[in-house]
């Protein structure tokens, strides 16, 4: 995670798998991966990620800053930053910082550090815990390979 804008790569940075499908001008077209109490990989099955993996294809071509000839998809680390927005890395957050000895950072390291910002700008509450809710928590059961 170390350099990656995390205003930009957003996600449940507490899944097992994650992937991001995007345009080359950083716009985020679908992201993929989930957990719920069933288990870390119930949702990740083969047929969801062919799924995942064919919209994105076809978002991605028909998205109005590219297609899929000449891409450069695969060059983009950390995606560009908003204009006049200074990108949010987690070597930026001063609680991450505090303890980071330059190793690798992993994704669950991230939501961590966020925390014990708000915590020490007082302005976490306990309803933060709860930021990527299962969709069970509305009483809905999706099909896990759609």
């Amino acid at each position: 995670m170390r350099g990656v804008d995390l205003s930009v790569w957003t996600f449940d940075w507490d899944l097992t798998f994650a992937a991001i499908a995007m345009n080359h001008d950083g716009t985020v077209l679908h992201r993929y991966g989930s957990r719920d109490s069933r288990g870390a990989d119930h949702w990740l099955t083969a047929a969801s990620w062919e799924r995942f993996l064919g919209a994105g294809l076809r978002s991605y071509a028909s998205h109005p800053a590219g297609s899929i000839a000449g891409s450069t998809a695969g060059a983009v680390k950390g995606a560009p930053a908003k204009a006049g927005v200074k990108p949010l890395t987690i070597e930026t957050i001063p609680a991450f910082a505090k303890r980071d000895r330059g190793e690798c950072v992993h994704c669950h390291s991230v939501r961590p550090a966020l925390r014990i910002e708000a915590q020490e700008r007082g302005d976490w509450t306990r309803d933060s815990l709860w930021v990527y809710p299962p969709p069970s928590a509305l009483g809905l059961d999706l099909d896990r390979d759609d």
